[in-house]
């Protein structure tokens, strides 16, 4: 039986201010090993990223309160340029798509997406 790849002691941030789809990616990824920090915001986002430099990748929402993806994802470059973040966002016109990788994001997931779609974007990076 496959239970999907491992990824101990890899780290990822999300970044979701929706605590529904937040606890949806923690199940998704629930049989991986990866340990998962939570940031509501773009504000939270850079305080975490400044606080634990061993995060290995970020999935960040756009829609987001205070500070929104795009502005957080051109900070977190600014100071870490080779962490790999992944725009995931319901907005899936491709201007937005284009915005993403314009502030600084490698990869993009549209939502909703299967648990099988967030882990094949993420194994690109691990």
């Amino acid at each position: 039986m496959n239970i999907g790849p491992s990824w101990n002691e890899k780290k990822i941030l999300v970044v979701e201010d929706e605590p529904m789809t937040y606890r949806l990616i923690e199940v998704m990824l629930s049989k991986t090993g990866v340990q998962l920090y939570k940031a509501s915001d773009g504000l939270e986002a850079l305080k975490i990223i400044q606080n634990y430099s061993d995060i290995d990748l970020i999935l960040m929402d756009i829609g987001l309160p205070n500070m929104n993806g795009y502005e957080a994802t051109r900070k977190i470059k600014k100071s870490n340029s080779k962490i790999p973040i992944i725009a995931q966002t319901a907005y899936v016109m491709k201007d937005h798509k284009q915005l993403c990788f314009e502030s600084g994001c490698d990869d993009y997931i549209s939502k909703p997406y299967s648990s099988d779609d967030l882990k094949n974007v993420i194994s690109k990076y691990f």
